[in-house]
Parts: structure tokens; sequence; C-alpha cells
């Protein structure tokens, strides 16, 4: 997922000296850390709004170029740091809300010149939710999750009234072969089928895509 965004960034001449990219709910942190080192003349901002997480993801890395936000995706505060800001990306994000028009909007309070959203996309005019509880890890807080795949068009039409213009859509397929792993429900796994490797998770087909 990191090195195809990296293309995307790439194509879009975003990793260019003096650019300010923001990963919206970063996690972890793994492809802002792997982007902030490959590129140290562009400044990255990892924002989520989880602060444990945050805390636990500063700790991966010391990129000077590199800096960690709390940020509420519902409930957006203005930052300084948060200025003249290239791009803003997320990854497996959009997914989690049953409300997309809300999460959209979040993307587009600082003004950045190009969204890039990794999520689950349909080409058509249907809305599927999914809500998966994973029984191998009943034991855990987090055993729920949600799958929800939206319209492509309407997430378009969204934007369009935040006077954001649609550039393209990429579908994404996984390159290696993951196995099936029979303990644990959530987790991906692959099934080739018309050449490509396409991802499941449990009985769940996932339609990742790329939208910018």
């Amino acid at each position: 997922t990191t090195k195809e965004l990296e293309k995307i960034l790439i194509n879009l001449k975003l990793l260019k000296k003096g650019k300010n990219i923001v990963d919206f709910g970063c996690g972890f942190g793994s492809a802002i850390q792997y982007l902030s080192s490959k590129h140290p003349n562009i400044r990255f901002f990892g924002c989520d709004k989880n602060k444990k997480i945050l805390e636990i993801a500063k700790t991966y890395t010391d990129n000077k170029n590199l800096r960690y936000l709390y940020q509420d995706f519902l409930n957006f505060k203005k930052n300084k740091l948060l200025e003249n800001i290239s791009c803003v990306f997320n990854i497996h994000t959009l997914c989690c809300f049953k409300n997309p028009q809300k999460f959209i909007k979040s993307t587009t309070h600082m003004k950045p010149e190009f969204i890039i959203i990794k999520s689950l996309f349909y080409d058509g005019p249907i809305n599927t939710f999914i809500h998966t509880e994973d029984l191998g890890e009943a034991n855990k807080k987090n055993i729920d999750g949600d799958l929800n795949i939206f319209s492509k068009q309407m997430i378009i039409d969204f934007y369009k009234k935040l006077n954001y213009k649609y550039i393209s859509y990429k579908p994404f397929f996984i390159k290696k072969k993951l196995t099936r792993d029979k303990k644990s429900g959530r987790k991906s796994y692959t099934i080739k089928f018309n050449n490509r490797l396409n991802t499941f998770t449990g009985p769940v087909y996932l339609p990742w895509g790329f939208m910018i």
C-alpha cells in the first residue's frame, strides 16, 4: 500500500522540497515513517484521534521531518502547523464510518491541494455496510470492526460539493500472496482469479482502491 501511495505522490509531483503532507488517521505511523525516511526534504505530519497510539508511534522513529499531532476526525481543531498543506492522504479509515460525509468533510479542513483516499469502493449506485465480529479474538476489546463499501460516484459527488475535483481512481491489488489464517477470522488473505490476487477477510471481498 505505502509503495503504491508513493508512486501516486510522485506522479502528482508532491514529493518535492517544500511540500507538506499529512497522514490523516496515521495509526502507528507505518506509512508516514517510510515516506519521511525516504524523502527528508518533505515535511510530514501524522494525525490521529488516539493519543495512546500516537505516543507509541513516536517511539518508532526520530525523523526530523516528521511530527505527530492529535486530531479528532469529527471535531477538527485548527493548528498553525497544518497550514499550506500540499496533500492529505488516508489509508483504511473511510470504510470504518457509517456516515462517510462527516469524515470526507474532515479531510478538507486543512484545505490541501490534493486528497488521496485508500478505502473500499464500488463502481455502482449502492453502499454496503458490513460489521464484523472476530470470534477468534473474543477475549480482546477490539473484536468488532466495520468494512463499509461506498459507491465511488457518491464519494466523488460529496467532494465536488466541497469544491474538490475528482482526478482519478486506481484499484489496488496485493502482489504478494497472503494465506488464510483459520485461527484469525479478520486477518486478510488472497484468492487468485482473473490473473489477480483478490483480498478477502473472512467471507468478505475487499475492493480496495485509491481515489484522488
